[in-house]
């Protein structure tokens, strides 16, 4: 990724998906060093979370079957393929979409709705796909 601030991907997080009122929270990881490049408040990841997303692209069909722990919580996947992973924790999920070089994760909450969240994750990381990132 380009020389941005993480002020910069954090201000980018919070206005292309928090704004949407239907994110809850989200972070920007590197997919070859799995470094947290931005985070918004309310979002934790921890390296195990981090290296479970990436086994879970690298064999989409495991993810299907395997909980995705992701901020503490488990997830139960309902769809993947090699570009995005959407999960369910009950009430709430995620979505993780992956780009040339980074994760871009989601999370939502009971009351948001994921049909939304789904699209600004996606919006946002197809922009990301553009410039190669």
């Amino acid at each position: 990724m380009t020389a941005i601030s993480k002020e910069s991907l954090q201000r980018l997080l919070h206005d292309a998906l928090i704004s949407t009122k239907n994110v809850a929270a989200a972070g920007l990881v590197q997919r070859k060093d799995g470094k947290v490049r931005g985070l918004t408040a309310g979002f934790g990841i921890q390296d195990f979370e981090i290296k479970a997303i990436s086994t879970a692209f690298k064999d989409v069909a495991a993810a299907r079957t395997t909980p995705l722990v992701i901020n503490g919580k488990d997830h139960e996947c309902i769809r993947a393929d090699g570009q995005s992973i959407y999960a369910k924790d009950g009430k709430g999920g995620i979505v993780v979409a992956r780009t040339a070089g980074n994760f871009l994760i989601a999370t939502y909450e009971e009351g948001m709705h994921p049909s939304i969240c789904v699209e600004a994750v996606e919006k946002l990381a197809g922009y990301f796909r553009e410039k190669g990132q």
